[in-house]
Formats: C-alpha cells, structure tokens, sequence
C-alpha cells in the first residue's frame, strides 16, 4: 500500500523536515559556504564577456568572447547593428538549422540568443583565430596538396549539411 500526505498514516522523516528548516533560514553567508557555484552562476551581470573580433561578413560579424557560466572561450556571432529586422530570421534559423550538425568540420553550436541590444547572437566552438580567407592571402600559403585537402573537407561538410 502507498502512503500519501493526505493519508492518516504518513509521517515525514524527522530528518527531512529538519534539513527543510535548516536550509529555509540560511543566510548568504551559509549559502556561499554550501553552494559558491551555484551563487555565482544567479548573479547578474553578463554572460559573455571579453570580446575581441574575429571577423566580419555582410550580415554578422563574430567575436572572441569568455563565456562566464560554462567557463570557457567560445566564438560568438550576432547581426551587424545596422542590419534591418529581416535579417534576424534568416540568422535565426541559420542557428537552428546547423546545430543539430554532428560532423568533424561543422562547427558546434552552443547557445542561442537575444543580447540586451536585441540583437540575436548564436555561441559555437572556437577552432582558431585564422581564416580560410586569411590563410589564402598569406604570404605562406599551404601547398596544393594541403589546400586540396581543405577543399575536400569543406565539400564533404557542405554534402553532409545539405543530407541532413
């Protein structure tokens, strides 16, 4: 037979309600010994802090930036300030259409999201600060044979996007 609160029988354990007690009358001091981590992570202030550009496209630019919650650096992309709304679907689902991706050379997306600014922004893993444009305008270009196998990477992450 099942006991219920609402049955005559049921007794809470003692040291249930005495933990409940305890933890209800804590004060902040006592909250930051038994939990810091959690603290930390309901403080106000920004997620995303420590930003510096990576580059920039038509529609988006993207920044370094230190993701405060999971602790670690990410790549962050949101729309250019002077995009028009139009462009915030069409970023939207960009998102959402890439991060069900699991494949070696697409990129993982993380977060998604409004900034204060209303922008949206998407968090994706950061692989680097060179560019594929970057990499060909240098002085010390790869030879052939590695930039063929660039090529193929690329084609083989583009055939699996459009698969899926």
């Amino acid at each position: 037979m099942t006991t219920t609160s609402s049955s005559p029988d049921y007794q809470p354990d003692y040291r249930l309600t005495e933990a409940y007690e305890e933890a209800s009358t804590l004060n902040e001091s006592a909250l930051e010994a038994i939990c810091p981590s959690y603290l930390e992570m309901v403080e106000e202030g920004p997620r995303y802090t420590d930003e510096s550009p990576l580059g920039k496209g038509s529609t988006k630019e993207v920044v370094r930036a230190f993701d405060t919650v999971t602790k670690r650096w990410v790549a962050l992309a949101r729309v250019h300030q002077d995009c028009p709304m139009e462009v915030y679907e069409q970023f939207i689902h960009e998102a959402w259409l890439t991060s069900p991706l699991t494949h070696p050379n697409i990129i993982s997306i993380h977060d998604l999201g409004v900034g204060d600014d209303g922008r949206p922004f998407f968090t994706m893993d950061l692989k680097g600060d060179q560019t594929l444009a970057s990499l060909l305008k240098s002085s010390t270009r790869p030879p052939l044979p590695d930039l063929l196998r660039i090529l193929g990477k690329i084609c083989d992450a583009v055939a699996y996007a459009h698969a899926h």
